[in-house]
């Protein structure tokens, strides 16, 4: 596997932990009582669109260089 590879997979694997725990903090499972209700659907927001984009950015730049690849085979 190339150094690419794997940070892609990083990359993914990323962006998933931070997409589920937005989603977490939406939901407010495994947050303490005391933290309000504004902060915790603002921090769940900005995490789930953090998440999304990275995926989106990691999928982008990985399809850019399948792309280069081709052609530089041509």
């Amino acid at each position: 596997m190339t150094g690419a590879g794997i940070f892609q997979i990083v990359s993914y694997i990323t962006a998933s932990t931070i997409l589920v725990l937005g989603i977490i903090a939406l939901f407010g499972w495994f947050l303490p009582p005391y933290i309000p209700e504004n902060m915790r659907m603002l921090l769940g927001i900005m995490m789930v669109l953090w998440g999304v984009f990275r995926i989106v950015s990691t999928r982008y730049r990985r399809q850019q260089l399948e792309r280069r690849a081709r052609e530089n085979e041509e």
